[in-house]
């Protein structure tokens, strides 16, 4: 399912509902573990300030173990990460942050891991 938000049309349409959901039950801050396509990242960064929603976006780090070939590799997940990070800061809201977000454990590689602390 997340490899289909890797369409931002389809990233648009799902964000926007999450979003609204949220912020008509209350919430008005979140920390979102988006998915491995920077893209989509942005485009759930994007919902989130338009819609006024204080968020900690994350663009979705993993390099092992993914399914279906659903992962990067540890230099193009830092390399994403860091481009991701300049969208975010590009985007000129004070309501919304880059999150630096491994998925887990078992698909996060050591050097991942470590390069993901050096960034933070």
């Amino acid at each position: 399912c997340e490899q289909r938000l890797s369409d931002p049309h389809l990233a648009q349409l799902v964000y926007s509902r999450v979003v609204d959901r949220l912020l008509r039950n209350g919430t008005t801050t979140a920390l979102y573990f988006g998915t491995i396509h920077r893209e989509a990242c942005n485009v759930l960064a994007r919902v989130c300030a338009r819609e006024g929603q204080r968020a900690f976006v994350g663009k979705v780090c993993m390099d092992r173990n993914g399914l279906n070939g659903y992962q990067e590799s540890t230099e193009e997940s830092m390399r994403e990460m860091r481009g991701f990070i300049d969208d975010i800061e590009a985007l000129g809201s004070p309501l919304i942050k880059a999150a630096i977000t491994p998925r887990f454990i078992p698909t996060c590689s050591p050097s991942l891991l470590r390069g993901l602390g050096d960034l933070a």
